[in-house]
């Protein structure tokens, strides 16, 4: 029973249930990652956005791995939610650098 301290779990809090890792949470990881190394999303520890490209092509790079490796392996689902994580974090990569260029001219 909950004595009023902070650090002692309540019976009245629903704590919420941890995630199922699969390979759709995987992958909307990477994804997200990249998309907040582009700038695209605000970066949830600073709450701002910022560009790192160097950041954003490791995590581009690692979601191109998963692609070749588990080719022929993934449901139709997973394969196009794959197909459209690699289009968009693409797509905001290249906005990004060439905001980038933009900036620095």
């Amino acid at each position: 029973m909950a004595t009023g301290n902070p650090t002692e779990p309540s019976d009245q809090i629903e704590y919420p249930e941890v995630m199922t890792p699969g390979f759709a949470h995987l992958i909307q990881t990477f994804g997200m990652q990249a998309l907040v190394a582009c700038g695209e999303v605000e970066n949830p520890v600073t709450r701002r956005l910022a560009v790192d490209l160097e950041l954003a092509r490791h995590h581009i790079g690692v979601l191109e791995l998963l692609e070749e490796k588990t080719q022929g392996n993934l449901d139709a689902e997973e394969s196009e939610m794959l197909s459209d994580i690699l289009h968009r974090t693409r797509i905001a990569y290249i906005a990004a650098g060439e905001a980038e260029c933009a900036t620095s001219d």
